[in-house]
């Protein structure tokens, strides 16, 4: 190993880092491996999804990983490709009912996964209980989205509204897969 979880930042058309000393052999070949979000520490083997992602807990949700193979030292930056290794959620509301929305959650999928970033693959850590995410805002009362682990799972949506109503509908055992976007279109009535 060359260099190992060297934070680079873009400056708008690439990414570089402060101390990055790339070797000078031309005839070494490497493999890159990047992603984001960047952790201090290490790469992460394990990752854990915010649960509220109504702020700024959904950009931090979002993992994302690329590889390049056989790279050798040039002037160059190197084109990578970021995939998401997540799925995500997107949920449509149509509001027939009385009361406005006050609160959402997205239920029923385990929120941790272990990770193999140089193969751009999770797996759900069977270990962890199912959690309740509160998704993000896109349009307040109309579009939401949430960031979570690929796994099969029953999701289940609870919307509670300002007339004191809670409607939950859990949805059909599927399996989600990782950089897949899932749409849920939801009615409410007053039943």
């Amino acid at each position: 190993v060359y260099l190992e979880n060297q934070l680079l930042t873009h400056n708008g058309s690439l990414f570089t880092g402060s101390d990055l000393i790339w070797y000078n052999n031309i005839n070494l070949k490497a493999d890159l491996v990047a992603y984001y979000p960047y952790q201090e520490s290490s790469a992460p083997s394990t990752f854990t999804i915010a649960t509220d992602q109504s702020a700024s807990g959904f950009a931090t949700t979002d993992l994302l990983a690329a590889t390049k193979t056989n790279v050798t030292p040039s002037t160059s930056a190197v084109p990578m490709i970021f995939y998401h290794l997540l799925s995500k959620i997107s949920i449509e509301i149509t509001n027939a009912s009385d009361g406005q929305i006050t609160s959402i959650q997205l239920g029923g999928s385990r929120p941790s996964a272990t990770v193999d970033l140089a193969n751009r693959r999770v797996a759900v850590s069977m270990a962890t209980e199912s959690v309740n995410i509160i998704p993000h805002t896109k349009s307040a009362g109309t579009r939401y989205e949430a960031i979570v682990v690929p796994q099969e799972c029953a999701l289940t949506l609870t919307v509670a509204t300002n007339d004191g109503k809670t409607h939950t509908h859990t949805m059909v055992e599927s399996e989600l897969l990782g950089g897949k976007i899932y749409t849920l279109a939801v009615t409410l009535t007053n039943i």
